[in-house]
């Protein structure tokens, strides 16, 4: 270490800091330009238009309204923006729009029916006449049949699993499946 000071090494410590200090005061007057990284809120972005668009299509392939999207009679928040997702995510020149209501039938699902067709008159007169069916969307979901189907290949019965409870030896003999 004293061999460092006496060839100078203290000297060039005390540049070093001198730089350090000098180039760190020398950009505190200047406002360094950077764009903005994360941009406006309110910009629609590229991912924005593709997640409405996927929303939309989502939104009229299930085409099925659920109590859920509903206050007692009428339509609420959810269930208005669902429909609209259902009008934006019909193609061009498709077939008539139908919407489905996955509900028991009586009076209640009747005065739904009718909340669901003002709507869509006053909102979307474009579109005509709209069919609303009670029941599930036949189209969604998946079907069972083959999930059914391969059901007794994972299922194994009672005689099946006792045997292979089953020790493989002799209990006393010390042997192990010989």
């Amino acid at each position: 270490m004293l061999r460092f000071i006496q060839n100078g090494g203290l000297r060039l410590v005390a540049a070093g800091l001198g730089v350090c200090v000098l180039c760190s005061c020398a950009g505190k007057d200047q406002k360094i330009e950077r764009p903005d990284q994360m941009g406006d809120d309110r910009a629609v972005r590229s991912m924005d238009r593709i997640m409405a668009a996927q929303a939309a299509a989502g939104a009229a392939d299930d085409a099925t309204l659920l109590p859920s999207h509903f206050d007692g009679e009428h339509l609420n928040s959810l269930g208005t923006g669902k429909l609209y997702l259902m009008v934006q995510g019909r193609g061009a020149g498709s077939q008539p729009m139908v919407v489905y209501l996955d509900m028991p039938e009586g009076p209640v699902a009747q005065a739904r029916r009718a909340a669901v067709e003002k709507h869509l008159k006053d909102t979307a007169p474009e579109l005509g006449k709209v069919q609303v069916q009670l029941g599930a969307n036949p189209a969604a979901g998946a079907y069972a049949a083959p999930i059914i189907a391969r059901q007794n290949k994972t299922e194994s019965t009672a005689d099946q699993r006792d045997q292979r409870e089953q020790p493989s030896y002799k209990a006393g003999d010390g042997t192990q499946g010989r």
